[in-house]
């Protein structure tokens, strides 16, 4: 197979994302892109919670299905006072949430070339982790990588 300068040889979406809270109103939660400037284009909030931020009402409808339980949490922590939760709490919930709905893969055809991986065809590599104080996860739940196991 040969080839060509711009022929996309990959492409896949992420099964599971969030933005860090650094770029959170910098770029759509979605797709990921930054408005241009020169053009006056500006995200738009998410009316609920005013944390999420979209290009537009197609990103903000295509991101709902994660977005939905999120949502609802986010906007309780804002009208409480409470503190968001940082990006790797935020990213743990969601593939707990994904996998609680029996999420386990996008569609073969999400990915360029099509793809039969799914989130049970990960490997863990718990074994090979020596001490669990440097396994970051971990540390910042209290875990051990050993209890991963059972996602």
């Amino acid at each position: 197979m040969s080839y060509q300068k711009g022929d996309i040889i990959m492409r896949n979406r992420p099964w599971a994302y969030v933005l860090e809270d650094k770029h959170k109103s910098a770029y759509c939660h979605f797709c990921f892109r930054r408005p241009i400037e020169k053009a006056d284009q500006k995200l738009r909030r998410c009316t609920q919670c005013l944390f999420a931020h979209y290009c537009d009402g197609k990103c903000a409808k295509s991101a709902w299905k994660d977005h939905k339980v999120e949502c609802n949490r986010l906007s309780l922590a804002l009208k409480s006072g409470a503190d968001i939760p940082e990006c790797n709490i935020r990213l743990l919930a969601r593939i707990l949430m994904k996998l609680a709905r029996g999420e386990r893969s996008d569609p073969p055809d999400a990915c360029i070339p099509p793809s039969e991986r799914t989130y049970d065809s990960l490997c863990t590599h718990a074994d090979q982790v020596s001490d669990p104080r440097n396994f970051t996860l971990a540390r910042d739940f209290g875990m051990t990588p050993t209890r991963f196991e059972h996602l």
